[in-house]
């Protein structure tokens, strides 16, 4: 707007002096004058203007790293106890949540998980999935009510423990500049290489990592430049096998990539959930008709759970939230 604003009245200016010194009102010198003032002018007011918009970005960032800097750290977390577990059986209690007091996300939700389930969440944006993953790996507290796994108040248990016994496959795989045995270690720090390798063939990466010059001693480069969305996630697999909890969230992990990619995908997938509880956060059917049951979040509430492959052909809300077509 600012460069249409000054371009429109640069062509004014210019017309109606040009018009002047035509007609004899002004002579060529003062029409010389004025167009290297207003030149000047503008070139003054643009770099005021870039500066402004410059500090409205420092203090952006400024404000992100404040914001950063009051962070909980996981000794803040009131909880002391260890959380061990054994078979992966969740609970949601009456949770409520709202990041302002205007703005419910979740409200009076229950929800109970089997051990061994794969379990989605679909819905709408907004409508809580993620903020209800999120909160098992400690990211949010409920305002209200209790998060519950194997008979253990998530409450109670440390940080350190509930993290270390949740695991997280986001969308958005974060890949350090490293080796890709520094990357896959994150899942635990400790690991041999050998068993770096077996969770790489696992994950389908051991492809990849037979092509690279240095196999696993590869460096990746900043943010995993140069690899595939599918390669990036196949990495965040190999990851939880290294790390290998009976809890396993997946969130939005596959909306990113091609059919046959996510297909391939899937494959990994089905191997390291074998035996484990999973939170499957998706807006793709695909991964939704992976699980063996599924719950439609609305405004903040359940407002259907059953089985994905007859809630596809039986339930209106779902087809409408797949766009599925009668027949399919």
């Amino acid at each position: 707007m600012i460069q249409l604003v000054n371009l429109i009245a640069q062509l004014a200016i210019f017309t109606f002096a040009g018009y002047l010194a035509k007609s004899g009102e002004i002579t060529m010198g003062a029409l010389l004058i004025i167009v290297t003032f207003f030149s000047m002018l503008t070139f003054y007011i643009r770099r005021s203007s870039e500066s402004f918009l410059d500090a409205q970005n420092r203090v952006t960032y400024i404000q992100g790293i404040h914001d950063f800097l009051q962070t909980p750290t996981e000794e803040a977390w009131k909880g002391k106890e260890e959380l061990v577990v054994s078979k992966g059986a969740i609970s949601f209690r009456d949770l409520r949540f709202a990041y302002q007091k205007s703005e419910t996300v979740l409200e009076n939700f229950n929800l109970e998980i089997p051990s061994g389930e794969r379990f989605a969440l679909v819905g709408e944006s907004g409508s809580g999935k993620t903020t209800l993953a999120y909160m098992l790996v400690g990211f949010y507290r409920p305002q209200q009510g209790e998060i519950w796994i194997d008979g253990q108040r998530l409450a109670a248990c440390s940080l350190k423990s509930i993290r270390r016994s949740v695991g997280l496959i986001a969308q958005d795989v974060l890949i350090f500049d490293g080796t890709i045995l520094e990357n896959i270690r994150l899942g635990r720090r400790d690991a041999t290489e050998e068993e770096v390798l077996s969770a790489c063939s696992q994950a389908g990466l051991m492809e990849l990592v037979q092509e690279l010059p240095q196999g696993l001693h590869t460096r990746l480069g900043l943010f995993g430049v140069g690899l595939s969305g599918g390669q990036r996630q196949r990495i965040a697999i190999a990851r939880i096998y290294l790390k290998n909890p009976k809890v396993i969230i997946f969130d939005e992990a596959t909306s990113a990539l091609d059919s046959e990619t996510e297909e391939a995908i899937h494959e990994a997938w089905r191997k390291v959930l074998a035996g484990r509880t999973s939170l499957v956060i998706a807006h793709r059917v695909r991964s939704v008709l992976m699980c063996e049951r599924a719950a439609i979040l609305q405004n903040g509430r359940i407002c259907e759970v059953g089985v994905p492959e007859r809630m596809a052909k039986e339930s209106a809300v779902f087809r409408r939230l797949f766009a599925l077509r009668e027949g399919e």
